[in-house]
């Protein structure tokens, strides 16, 4: 077998195949690197559109449900070897549930609303107000300009 790693960037994860909680965090950087490597990571532009607030909604989305995963496993290895009263179900989804109503709610709302505005705002004017000025602010500048 050929070793590929690259010095000083890279090494080799040797992982315990008897601690759960070890290959979970394996697992969890597995998932997060295949998202980078799958370029799955989205990019905001300067003059944002809807599809990119939904990509990265999607994003956060799938990086939620990773983390779930890690920590269901690391609940779960908790609660076999606890001794009192183990709650798993707050191992469950506490990630996607943080996300869910807030970041999700948020990010969607963006898109919905340049959806909602995309033909009364062109890609110039998204670019002004990002930058935080109107058009007047533009107009007046080049009227004294003249």
């Amino acid at each position: 077998m050929t070793d590929h790693t690259i010095p000083g960037e890279f090494t080799r994860m040797e992982i315990s195949k008897t601690n759960p909680i070890e290959t979970a965090h394996k697992a969890l950087i597995v998932a997060l690197g295949r998202m980078l490597v799958d370029k799955k990571v989205p990019w905001i532009s300067i003059s944002p559109t809807a599809a990119e607030f939904r990509d990265v909604k999607e994003y956060v989305a799938d990086v939620a449900k990773a983390a779930d995963a890690w920590l269901q496993a690391v609940g779960s290895e908790a609660r076999s070897n606890a001794v009192g009263r183990f709650d798993q179900g707050d191992f469950q989804t506490a990630f996607t549930d943080a996300v869910v109503g807030y970041s999700l709610y948020e990010l969607e709302s963006e898109a919905e609303e340049i959806d909602a505005n995309s033909e009364e705002i062109d890609r110039n004017t998204r670019q002004a107000i990002r930058y935080g000025r109107t058009m007047d602010n533009i107009i007046q500048t080049l009227m004294r300009g003249r």
